[in-house]
C-alpha cells in the first residue's frame, strides 16, 4: 500500500485501508470508534440545542476542557460509561442488547437510530 503527502511533487488522494482509524495507528478502532460516536452525538445535540460547551458541562457533571474533548473527538482518555452517562444527562437514551449471530461469529453494530424509521447503524 503506497501513500501520496502533499510534501511529494505529484498531489494526489491518500490511499488507506478502508479503515481510518486503523491506518493513523489506533489499535482498539472498535472501542475507539464507539467513542467517536457518542462523542459525536454529543456534538450534534449541543449545536442542535444551540448549547455553549459549559452549557453541556453543567448539564453532564463534565468540566468544560472535557466538554471541549469531547467535541473535537478527543476521547481516547474517556471511557464508554463516561460518555454513555453524558448522553443520558443530555435526554439521550442509550441501549445495549445481544442477540444470536446469524453465522459463527457475531458482530458489533451501533444503531444510533432515533426511531425505527430512521436507520444509523455503524459496524465497530
Amino acid at each position: 500500500m503506497s501513500t501520496t503527502t502533499m510534501d511529494d511533487e505529484e498531489s494526489g488522494p491518500v490511499i488507506g485501508s478502508g479503515d481510518f482509524l486503523a491506518d493513523r495507528g489506533y489499535n482498539e478502532t472498535g472501542s475507539l470508534r464507539l467513542r467517536i460516536l457518542m462523542a459525536n452525538e454529543i456534538a450534534l445535540i449541543a449545536e442542535a440545542r444551540g448549547l455553549t460547551q459549559k452549557d453541556v458541562a453543567s448539564r453532564t457533571g463534565l468540566s468544560q476542557s472535557d466538554v471541549s474533548r469531547i467535541v473535537n473527538r478527543l476521547v481516547r482518555d474517556f471511557s464508554t460509561d463516561r460518555l454513555m452517562r453524558a448522553l443520558t444527562s443530555l435526554g439521550k437514551d442509550v441501549r445495549i442488547a445481544w442477540s444470536d449471530a446469524k453465522h459463527h461469529e457475531g458482530s458489533i453494530v451501533v444503531d444510533a437510530s432515533d426511531s425505527p424509521e430512521e436507520e444509523r447503524a455503524y459496524a465497530l
